[in-house]
């Protein structure tokens, strides 16, 4: 999802939905009980659930609560990663120099990736990832940050 509407419609950009008129909708919008009975009767039909019915909070644990993360660049305290969207590479830069774990993980929250650095720059290799939306954590003791990434 991107937030700006684009220069023409050749765009080669994600165009799926304006995320701060869905973060609106999301906020005006929020989950009843009838939602939560469907996705009871989904889940005993399917085995599967929604979980933004469930958590309505982790729409903004991954999309945040301005519109503008995770497109160009995102900054959580000391972390700033980029570019998001990124290509085959994605910068991560922190404050202060220390070992640092980051993982990549699927939206469903698999360990697609984990890597250990010292530093305050890291490039994480994407390459081997197909286009789509990802969690990245990054943390030491005294950090742990969530972002959304976006592979193109």
């Amino acid at each position: 999802m991107i937030d700006y509407l684009p220069a023409d419609d050749y765009t080669k950009d994600p165009v799926h939905a304006k995320l701060s008129a869905l973060l609106v909708w999301h906020q005006e919008d929020s989950v009843d009980a009838f939602e939560q009975n469907r996705n009871e009767m989904v889940y005993s039909y399917q085995g599967n659930r929604n979980p933004f019915i469930d958590h309505p909070e982790y729409v903004y644990k991954i999309w945040g609560p301005e519109p503008a993360l995770g497109i160009g660049h995102s900054r959580h305290e000391s972390v700033v990663v980029y570019p998001n969207p990124a290509g085959n590479i994605l910068s991560i830069d922190l404050d202060k120099s220390g070992l640092y774990t980051l993982e990549i993980c699927s939206i469903n929250g698999q360990i697609l990736s984990s890597k250990r650095f010292n530093g305050k720059s890291y490039q994480a290799d994407l390459s081997s990832l197909p286009r789509g939306v990802y969690l990245l954590h990054i943390w030491p003791a005294e950090l742990r940050v969530t972002q959304k990434i976006i592979k193109q």
